[in-house]
């Protein structure tokens, strides 16, 4: 089971396709390019959902260089998205963390203003006062109107 890396620059082919039509050519171009390297038919390619899912959300857009992991058995070539191991780093319990200096530290964030309560409480819950009481009917003004003697 022979493992290959292939990098594919898709900028090359996508820059000269419409933008509504990339997506729907960019797979086929890729499994025609597998083939080229590998000398397998373009119908022998296999392309993992994972990677497709990959190429969809970010390399179509951005127009990044693709890096794909490629298995030959049988002459049927699986495409899978290259995945790099990270060196595993050793810590240890005893050791003391070092202080981070002034530089590397973040920026703190600006402080939040206090918000008096009486103001975020809403207007409708406290109860309206009266102002001052307007007559509504002829009778009441005769009666409250201190120019009028007859009240």
């Amino acid at each position: 089971m022979p493992t290959r890396l292939l990098t594919i620059n898709i900028r090359n082919y996508l820059v000269g396709q419409p933008r509504r039509k990339r997506p729907m050519k960019i797979s086929g171009w890729i499994k025609f390019r597998i083939a080229q390297s590998t000398n397998v038919r373009a119908e022998d390619v296999k392309i993992s959902k994972e990677l497709n899912s990959i190429i969809m959300k970010q390399h179509l857009n951005s127009m990044k260089k693709l890096k794909v992991n490629i298995n030959i058995e049988k002459n049927i070539a699986t495409v899978t998205p290259f995945a790099e191991k990270k060196a595993a780093t050793t810590v240890d319990a005893k050791a003391k963390p070092e202080k981070a200096s002034a530089a590397n530290k973040p920026a703190a964030p600006a402080p939040v203003k206090a918000v008096p309560t009486q103001a975020v409480k809403p207007a409708v819950a406290q109860p309206k006062q009266p102002t001052a009481q307007t007559p509504t009917k002829k009778e009441d003004v005769k009666k409250t109107d201190p120019k009028n003697p007859t009240g």
